[in-house]
């Protein structure tokens, strides 16, 4: 089970739904395709949380109707950093990112680039920037981080 900070896009959405819907994330994943990054700007982030060691963002678009979300999990070294402060960690310090990533809640994408290394760069309209490495640590199982399906709501 999830464990999730924030609201959903729809209450008939759940964090269990997506995660019945999606496979573990080190199985080979169908769920989970390359999408084109800007796909994701001008979503908002509806949930944050810890899906077994896999840290995750939740992003609702509802410029479509229905409204769709997706998910980005994260399986490599991350930083959440602010105009004032800089924290981050690696995907195995859970609270570290539960408590620091709730700050991207409610907030909407802005800007979402890969750098040349594979690193994934989302700015939202709060000015926090999310820097997912595109290195894999030496325990990952499978990409650094990926997006899920979108999934209507």
């Amino acid at each position: 089970m999830a464990l999730s900070v924030g609201h959903r896009c729809s209450e008939a959405t759940t964090a269990d739904a997506h995660d019945a819907a999606d496979q573990c994330a080190g199985d080979q994943v169908q769920n989970h395709v390359l999408m084109d990054v800007e796909q994701i700007v001008g979503s908002f982030v509806v949930e944050i949380g810890v899906r077994q060691t896999w840290p995750f963002v939740g992003l609702c678009d509802n410029r479509s109707a229905p409204a769709q979300e997706t998910r980005l999990y994260i399986d490599a070294f991350w930083t959440i950093e602010a105009t004032t402060s800089t924290s981050g960690g690696g995907v195995e310090n859970d609270i570290r990112w539960l408590t620091t990533a709730a700050a991207l809640n409610d907030t909407t994408i802005d800007i979402a680039w890969i750098d040349e290394d594979g690193g994934l760069h989302l700015t939202t309209d709060s000015g926090l920037a999310l820097a997912v490495s595109g290195e894999p640590e030496p325990y990952t199982t499978g990409e650094p981080w990926r997006l899920s399906r979108w999934r209507p709501v």
